[in-house]
């Protein structure tokens, strides 16, 4: 069986969920497993999840949200479709009970016009800032009239969403303090008309952890549950364990005179006689080719720099300062593990997903959702 492998630790994600209880009380957490739980696999997150007592999850399509409910493992859960309504999935989100996301106009006239059958449940997303999805301010009142007249429909709630949160400038600190201040302002209003609208949710993983005054009623974690702070430069409150670790392991180790060229491009030209290992795992299983040759992997609790690009389906690291480095021994791609050093000690090893994103100039969301599906989940 291929080696490379990302192995799932769900004590890290136990961990990371009482750390952001910690942070929010007795609020409801509204768990966001959208994009396969970023990379970790939806279903075994949510059924993780659900064990200790969360009922609420978001998701970005209905696919994502049937994939939960036929695993059968977020019985009598809400889960709540984010993404942009669409008239051809209207009738399975009802016959299935899902929350679904009111988001422009357009939605408000489709839903003016349901036929009689089960109930639809939505939550209402306003635009306070972030220009991508939501109703704006002046597109409200008339949403709001529509809806109160719209038998077949049951709002429920009131979202927005965040664009900076994670941000710290001055002039961050004050775009997120007017999303938040515009956000209670019109989901009063909300509210006055729909009094059953009973979530009110704003707060992300950046609104929990650095804007208190953004934690209403209900918060929609991402990125923190798996265990990686929304931005690596902002010192998180609380530790959180990384989820997530992507280990595979040498498969060839080659002597390669100096002079030699290694991978495509020829961007490593070896100025040694060096030990070179091939690694089966590439850009296809989400090792972008975006970091450069030299980016550390670890072999040994040793540090492994990438010898030139990243390939498809392979990568090569140069293991000439680690002798004893040989085919079946352990790499670490992503996360943190422990490994046996020079002296027999094990110790505790990490390659952060921060740093692979700063190698690859990107965020470590990408970094995380970009592990391929022929990466086999293991969970422990």
């Amino acid at each position: 069986m291929r080696p490379t492998r990302a192995e799932i630790d769900l004590s890290a994600l136990r961990h990371n969920l009482n750390a952001i209880r910690s942070r929010t009380g007795a609020t409801e957490i509204i768990a966001v497993v959208k994009a396969d739980a970023y990379g970790h696999g939806a279903v075994p997150v949510a059924a993780e999840l659900y064990r200790n007592g969360v009922r609420s999850f978001a998701v970005a399509c209905l696919e994502e949200a049937v994939e939960l409910q036929d695993a059968g493992v977020v019985s009598g859960a809400r889960v709540i479709v984010l993404g942009p309504l669409r008239s051809d999935e209207i009738e399975e989100m009802r016959r299935r009970g899902l929350v679904g996301m009111v988001s422009c106009p357009a939605d408000v006239d489709l839903l003016s016009r349901l036929p009689d059958g089960p109930d639809l449940s939505v939550v209402l997303d306003l635009d306070t800032g972030m220009g991508r999805m939501g109703l704006c301010p002046e597109e409200l009142p008339d949403a709001l009239d529509r809806l109160a007249a719209a038998s077949m429909v049951k709002v429920v709630g009131v979202f927005s969403h965040f664009a900076v949160a994670d941000m710290q400038s001055d002039d961050d600190l004050d775009y997120t303090r007017r999303q938040i201040q515009d956000f209670e302002l019109l989901a009063g209003r909300v509210k006055d008309r729909f009094p059953d609208a009973g979530l009110m949710s704003l707060a992300n993983s950046g609104g929990i952890f650095f804007h208190e005054s953004s934690v209403f009623n209900a918060v929609r974690p991402g990125i923190t549950l798996y265990g990686v702070s929304p931005n690596p430069d902002l010192a998180l409150p609380v530790a959180l364990e990384p989820v997530m670790r992507l280990v595979t392991e040498v498969v060839q180790v080659r002597l390669l005179p100096a002079g030699a060229c290694v991978s495509y491009g020829r961007r490593t030209v070896l100025t040694r006689p060096s030990r070179i290992a091939l690694l089966p795992v590439g850009y296809a299983d989400g090792l972008t080719r975006r970091i450069s040759p030299g980016f550390p992997l670890v072999v040994r609790a040793r540090p492994a720099p990438v010898a030139g690009v990243v390939t498809m389906d392979l990568t090569m690291i140069d293991v000439t300062e680690i002798p004893e480095a040989r085919p079946g021994d352990r790499v670490l791609l992503l996360g943190r593990d422990r490994q046996r050093d020079q002296s027999g000690r094990e110790v505790r090893v990490e390659v952060a997903a921060e740093a692979h994103a700063v190698a690859a100039r990107g965020i470590p969301y990408e970094i995380l959702t970009g592990i391929g599906k022929r990466v086999r989940r293991e969970y422990f």
